[in-house]
């Protein structure tokens, strides 16, 4: 008669009362109130005039002019928008991700990965219409090609994982390669006024946040495996 087989111990692991499943990744507050901080990008007077206030400027002239130049400002300064889109992302990411760790619905990370490349497309075209003029915005185009190859490699860095972080990498990266790019063009037209000071700061302040919340989440996925 054969012994019966024994029951792994792990199995039994949740009959034991001190046994507590491992907690759940938690989105980083602080990176949700940098996000929150980057909307005021949007509504400082860096050029005169804010971005947004010459968002809608360039739209109305786009309209009924259809001047060129119109639309290249509209690629440029439509992406400052996002800004709105990843702060009540991580703002419902650092109320939820205690109970959901980094499991998102598979549509949101597609929405998000759409608006990021919709927002890259507008910078590239940007940029290759700066390029076309002339050699003027060389250092602006430069920029933002840097912060675009940054985030690819951050996306490459984490892409074991399934969770919201590669997603949310491409969206913050678009943004930032635009802000990137629209620094140094307004600084090859304007001098630095305390209003782009502030905003400069921000945009630095926004990529140095993610750098390292993405070095957080890649030690993450490190000691924990693939992150579902």
């Amino acid at each position: 008669m054969s012994e019966p087989t024994p029951v792994p111990v792990v199995s039994l692991a949740y009959a034991d009362a001190s046994y507590a499943p491992p907690a759940e990744p938690e989105f980083p507050v602080w990176l949700a109130l940098v996000n929150l901080l980057a909307n005021a990008v949007m509504f400082l007077p860096i050029a005169g005039d804010s971005p947004m206030a010459a968002l809608t400027h360039s739209i109305r002239r786009l309209w009924t002019t259809k001047q060129a130049a119109s639309w290249a400002e509209v690629m440029i300064l439509s992406p400052f928008v996002l800004s709105i889109v990843l702060s009540a992302w991580s703002a419902w990411l650092a109320v939820r991700s205690r109970s959901i760790g980094y499991h998102t619905p598979r549509g949101v990370r597609i929405v998000a990965y759409c608006c990021g490349l919709a927002s890259v497309s507008m910078t590239l075209l940007a940029l290759a219409y700066t390029l076309w003029n002339g050699m003027e915005f060389i250092v602006a185009d430069v920029g933002a090609v840097a912060v675009i190859v940054l985030g690819g490699g951050a996306m490459w860095a984490m892409r074991s994982t399934s969770g919201y972080p590669m997603s949310f990498i491409a969206l913050s990266s678009a943004w930032a390669a635009n802000s990137t790019m629209a620094m140094f063009v307004v600084v090859v037209h304007h001098h630095g006024t305390w209003a782009y000071v502030v905003a400069a700061v921000l945009v630095a302040i926004y990529i140095a946040g993610t750098a390292v919340a993405v070095v957080i989440w890649r030690l993450d996925s490190s000691s924990s495996g693939p992150l579902a």
